[in-house]
């Protein structure tokens, strides 16, 4: 997706469509790199565009490059790399978690 264009493709529309009809909101993006139609960090750019981008996200990668985990550190967007250890992840879930009850008191 290029900036500026903001039609998003097929499974972020997807996406997109099922939150909406499901009136319930988000409250972290998990999203792989590698998607059919396009990569894991545009998706997350046009998801916080639609739903707000305060909404943490984590982008799942076996991509190993620098460029790409400096673009995702320039968007705050945290960075896991496949093989994906489930510590990992439940320690951002957790961090994510704790910063909203606070967010919220």
């Amino acid at each position: 997706m290029e900036p500026g264009n903001h039609s998003a493709p097929g499974i972020v529309a997807e996406a997109i469509v099922a939150v909406t009809e499901a009136k319930l909101p988000l409250d972290c993006l998990l999203i792989d790199y590698r998607l059919d139609d396009g990569n894991g960090l545009d998706a997350i750019l046009e998801l916080r565009r639609r739903f707000g981008s305060h909404l943490p996200a984590i982008l799942i990668t076996a991509d190993r490059s620098l460029h790409l985990r400096r673009d995702a550190q320039v968007h705050d967007i945290q960075f896991l790399n496949k093989p994906l250890k489930p510590a990992a992840l439940r320690a951002l879930l957790a961090q994510y978690r704790i910063r909203r009850i606070a967010a919220a008191e």
